[in-house]
């Protein structure tokens, strides 16, 4: 019995050393780091253009412009697009083709890019010479061109000779303010339009001219034209 005492007298003094020796220090506790405020988004301003200023001609109709000089009408036609609908524009390529002399309606080069026509192109770039359709001759009227009717028969003598002077001197022309129509009159390929056309304007004979501008006649002659003289007479229709 004094042995057991011994005994446990010592394991315990044992187990006291050990847990005096691996006592465990509890770990201090530990502040979790505060978030820092939510930073604001940055704010990046985009660059703005400024709008360059309008043109003043392209802001003011022809009347309000103190004077529509070659100085003045220079700047509008460079600032001011084509088909722009713009009063002033409009006035000074008016004035321009008035003042342009006849030699340079004849044969300065064509560069304008002719309209779009339906009827077969026969001659002509800036003015077209076209076989006639209702829906081209309608559209050169409303366009107000000067149009010039050529009364044609397949079977006609001087109709083959005369045409052919037409075609060179439309080939020349370089305005765009001129038509032409071969109208099939007295032979196989005369329509509806062609009649009524002959009608309308006193037509009695094929190889007969007709000029029209803003919806009148204004010329009509049966005699043959070489090319020279159908460039001195839409010349001076235009003017």
């Amino acid at each position: 019995m004094p042995n057991f005492i011994k005994t446990t007298s010592v394991i315990g003094a044992a187990l006291a050393l050990l847990g005096a020796g691996c006592a465990v220090t509890p770990p201090a506790p530990t502040t979790a780091p505060s978030s820092p405020p939510p930073s604001k988004p940055a704010v990046i301003a985009s660059p703005t253009t400024t709008p360059a200023p309008a043109s003043t001609a392209a802001a003011l109709p022809a009347a309000a412009l103190p004077e529509l000089t070659d100085e003045n009408c220079a700047r509008i036609l460079q600032e001011i697009p084509e088909k722009s609908g713009n009063a002033a524009r409009e006035q000074c390529e008016k004035m321009l083709n008035e003042k342009k002399p006849a030699k340079e309606i004849m044969e300065s080069p064509a560069t304008a890019a002719p309209p779009s026509y339906t009827g077969q192109r026969l001659a002509g770039v800036a003015a077209p010479l076209l076989e006639l359709t209702e829906a081209d001759y309608l559209r050169a009227r409303g366009e107000k061109k000067l149009i010039v009717l050529y009364f044609y028969a397949s079977w006609c003598p001087i109709c083959q000779k005369e045409f052919p002077e037409l075609q060179d001197a439309f080939n020349r022309l370089s305005t765009d303010q001129v038509i032409g129509f071969r109208v099939h009159y007295n032979d196989r390929e005369v329509n509806a339009l062609a009649q009524q056309l002959a009608r309308q304007f006193g037509v009695a004979y094929q190889h007969t001219k007709v000029f029209l501008k803003n919806e009148q006649r204004i010329l009509k002659a049966p005699d043959s034209w070489d090319q020279e003289r159908y460039l001195f007479e839409i010349t001076k229709a235009l003017q």
